[in-house]
């Protein structure tokens, strides 16, 4: 088993564009956060490296091999590269 991971290198970091209001699907609230605030976004991008490694850890946990691959890049190169270095 091989988890494969596909990101869009904009969800890594939260522009600063001043207030917007966001909707967490899950509970479907709706909040208003500050991104023009540099905490908020430092907090933002720690999120996205914590969800990162939570998923690497998972898989790394359970003995299988872990890829990432970003949406701006083509997806044959990297797939090549791990798979020459399993071998």
């Amino acid at each position: 088993m091989i988890g494969i991971q596909v990101f869009d290198p904009i969800d890594a970091t939260l522009p600063d564009v001043g207030l917007i209001e966001i909707l967490d699907v899950e509970s479907g609230q709706k909040r208003w956060i500050d991104t023009s605030n540099a905490q908020t976004r430092y907090d933002y991008h720690k999120q996205f490296i914590f969800n990162t490694n939570l998923f690497k850890n998972a898989f790394l946990k359970a003995g299988a091999d872990t890829i990432s691959i970003s949406t701006k890049e083509d997806y044959i190169k990297p797939l090549i590269k791990f798979f020459k270095n399993r071998v």
